[in-house]
């Protein structure tokens, strides 16, 4: 119930957004909703975790057993326009530590 509530909001921000022209509007936007993909022009800052979409829990990113966003493929979208605001990584500090070697591991450099 609570992540249909979440869709929902996420959805009218969509709506929002889409009928705003300025161009000062920028969004903080985690992963798992289609609002990062259809406003990538506007982000400003993005958290990231992985999670089993079930559940809003913080898994590291590239725990294949427990995660389900492909994130060699996130870091090359974020890439392809040249993505340059925060990169928040959410979890507890060992998660984070986590999370980071295996970005390292994917060498995917901008």
């Amino acid at each position: 119930m609570v992540r249909n509530t979440w869709i929902e909001l996420a959805h009218k921000t969509i709506d929002f957004a889409s009928n705003m022209e300025a161009v000062f509007v920028n969004f903080h936007c985690g992963y798992g909703i289609d609002i990062l993909r259809k406003f990538y022009y506007r982000l400003g800052s993005i958290h990231v975790h992985d999670n089993d979409q079930l559940f809003d829990i913080h898994w590291p990113i590239g725990n294949g057993d427990l995660g389900s966003i492909k994130w060699d493929e996130e870091i090359k979208f974020l890439n392809s326009f040249n993505y340059k605001g925060a990169f928040i990584l959410e979890g507890y500090p060992n998660d984070q530590l986590e999370s980071l070697k295996y970005l390292k591991k994917l060498n995917l450099e901008g």
